[in-house]
């Protein structure tokens, strides 16, 4: 019984020590590594898996872009900060929710999949989830096979001190979550080739054009990085 006992211990302290409970919307988790305990709440109001459309046309898209036709995000590499460019979050919840691409002349040359996100951040800090993190979303030319994007609602560096800190725990969860990320960018980072992160760019369609990106804004990224 004493051997069963100590054999059974690391596995009890394990589980304590990762949970995740649904309560009310709200998914509640508690992620624990060997530097820091990080709590956070991330509300699935605005969840979207995708379904057999989106996935078709994902598929699609990535068999353009990359060579394969992924739709699983697997040991994603990079997070990506945004701004929404938008007003509030109603609107920016009802330009996520569509599968197909409505009204961007500026992308639509990459393909009929709609831009997706992964999170969401309210004005308050208030963090949603939307496209589920085990799927690939369009969100940055030439790495959204290996990005995770967080979406904050509003225009670059106008956004408030609540969201601000919504993204450095947003961050710090996502990266004891996964081991595999390595690099935290703003959209307007991503065409940077002297940086490191552009190692992993990929992008076949050589007629898509890359728009130039201001969003999140650099002091709003500058003080960021400052606190993750």
């Amino acid at each position: 019984m004493l051997k069963n006992t100590i054999i059974l211990l690391p596995i009890i302290i394990s589980l304590l020590s990762c949970s995740y409970t649904a309560k009310g919307g709200i998914l509640q988790t508690n992620i624990v590594n060997t530097n820091q305990s990080i709590n956070i709440d991330i509300n699935d109001k605005y969840k979207l898996t995708p379904n057999s459309l989106k996935l078709n046309l994902m598929s699609k898209y990535s068999k353009e872009h990359y060579g394969e036709p992924l739709i699983y995000l697997d040991n994603p590499q990079i997070i990506v900060v945004h701004s929404t460019e938008t007003p509030n979050l109603a609107i920016a919840v009802n330009i996520f929710k569509n599968d197909i691409l409505i009204g961007r002349p500026d992308i639509e040359s990459g393909g009929e999949v709609n831009v997706g996100t992964h999170f969401l951040v309210d004005f308050d800090g208030t963090i949603y989830a939307n496209t589920p993190l085990d799927y690939i979303a369009r969100h940055t030319v030439g790495f959204n096979y290996t990005a995770i994007s967080i979406e904050n609602i509003g225009y670059a560096d106008k956004l408030t001190e609540d969201q601000l800190e919504a993204n450095v725990k947003l961050i710090k969860y996502l990266k004891s979550k996964y081991k595999s990320i390595k690099y935290i960018i703003a959209h307007y980072e991503y065409k940077d080739k002297n940086s490191e992160h552009y190692s992993l760019y990929k992008e076949l369609n050589t007629k898509y054009i890359n728009p130039i990106k201001t969003d999140p804004g650099k002091n709003f990224m500058e003080e960021l990085r400052k606190r993750i």
